[in-house]
């Protein structure tokens, strides 16, 4: 196993706790609207599986690489467009918030976007 997925499978072991402990959370917490609950409860928590199994699994197809990479930049676009709302007054709360989210998904996003361009197994990345 290289550094970079090692360091990978560490971010994303991180992520998915942090997105099953917000999803846990999320689906009490009072206040916010449907689109921001079903991305805290819904889109994190499965980003965060779809990276785990393009990290865990030996040899995944391109179709299923740029699957988890096209979800888990839906989970980046949400984050930044609850954001953007929470900065334009439309929605309330803290804008940096969301942005929480964001870093993990877009260094898989780079991560799943290497390996469909590569023909190489997925144990060498």
């Amino acid at each position: 196993m290289t550094i970079l997925r090692a360091m990978m499978l560490m971010l994303a072991v991180l992520y998915a706790a942090f997105a099953g402990l917000t999803a846990m959370v999320g689906a009490f917490a009072d206040g916010g609207d449907a689109p921001s609950r079903l991305l805290l409860i819904v889109v994190h928590p499965l980003s965060a599986a779809g990276l785990l199994f393009l990290l865990l699994t030996p040899n995944p197809s391109r179709p299923m690489i740029l699957g988890i990479g096209a979800f888990l930049l839906v989970s980046v676009i949400g984050d930044l467009s609850v954001s953007a709302a929470i900065a334009g007054g439309a929605m309330k709360g803290d804008w940096w918030l969301p942005l929480i989210f964001t870093p993990v998904p877009l260094v898989g996003i780079v991560y799943a976007i290497r390996m469909a361009s590569q023909d190489i197994p997925s144990d060498s990345l």
